[in-house]
C-alpha cells in the first residue's frame, strides 16, 4: 500500500511547530522537512547548524517522523551538513537541485553529486537530486545516464511533477532508483504538495492511491 506525508512548505507561512501540527492534523505520520531561502525559513536555510532539540520537539509533539530534508540552492557546506543532520533525526532522503543549467551535460550531475553521495553512503541516507526544466537533469534519458553511471542504493531521483520533464513516459525509470514520484520519498511513501495536484494525469496504480506511481507493492 502506499503511505503519504507532506512538505513543510505547504504551511510556510507558519511556525515549525505549527507546520508540524498542521501536517499531523491531516493524519500524516511523516514530514518532509524544507530549509530554502525565500520559500520556506522555518530556521535558518543557509546556516550549517540547525536546532536539532527544537526540531525534534516539534515532530515528537506532533507524533511525526522526519522523512526528508530539502534543501535547493544550499552550499557545499551547507549540503553536506544537511546529510548529518538529516541521519541524526532517522530521515530518509535528503533532495536538492542538480546544480546545473541547461548548458550543463549528464555528466556534470554526477560530477558535482558525487561528494554528497559519497557522504550520504557514509551516513546510510539518500541524497536525491530533482528534475528541474532547462538543466542537465530535466529528461529521463539524463536521469538514466546519472544514476547508471553511479550504481548506488543511497542515490535517488527526486521526480517532481509540477517541475516537468521534456518526457512524459516516466515508467523508464527503474522502480527501485526512485527517491520520488509526485515528491515520492521512497518506494510507497508520496509526499503532496499543492503545486502538484492536478497537474500530471494518473498512471494506472493498483493501490489508486497517488496521481502517478511506477508498479508497486500493493498488486
Amino acid at each position: 500500500m502506499f503511505d503519504y506525508l507532506a512538505s513543510s512548505i505547504a504551511f510556510a507561512h507558519v511556525s515549525l511547530e505549527e507546520a508540524c501540527a498542521r501536517v499531523a492534523a491531516l493524519g500524516l505520520k511523516r514530514i518532509d522537512l524544507w530549509f530554502v531561502s525565500g520559500m520556506c525559513e522555518h530556521l535558518p536555510p543557509n546556516a550549517t547548524r540547525l536546532d536539532l532539540p527544537r526540531i525534534r520537539k516539534a515532530l515528537k509533539d506532533s507524533g511525526l517522523a522526519c522523512h526528508a530534508l530539502s534543501v535547493y540552492g544550499a552550499s557545499h557546506e551547507v549540503t553536506l551538513a544537511r546529510l548529518e543532520q538529516l541521519a541524526e533525526l532517522g530521515g530518509k532522503v535528503l533532495v536538492r537541485d542538480s546544480q546545473t543549467g541547461a548548458k550543463d551535460a549528464p555528466q556534470d550531475v554526477v560530477e558535482r553529486l558525487l561528494p554528497f553521495l559519497k557522504h550520504a553512503e557514509q551516513l546510510g541516507v539518500v541524497y536525491a537530486p530533482e528534475n528541474h526544466w532547462a538543466t542537465a537533469f530535466d529528461s529521463i534519458a539524463q536521469m538514466l545516464y546519472v544514476i547508471e553511471a553511479l550504481p548506488s542504493k543511497h542515490l535517488g531521483v527526486a521526480y517532481g511533477p509540477s517541475t516537468r520533464t521534456r518526457e512524459r513516459n516516466i515508467r523508464r525509470m527503474p522502480f527501485m532508483r526512485w527517491a520520488r514520484v509526485s515528491r515520492f520519498t521512497m518506494p510507497g511513501i508520496g509526499a503532496l504538495r499543492r503545486q502538484d495536484i492536478g497537474r500530471t494525469p494518473p498512471i494506472s496504480c493498483p493501490a489508486r492511491a497517488c496521481w502517478i506511481s511506477p508498479p508497486c507493492s500493493a498488486r
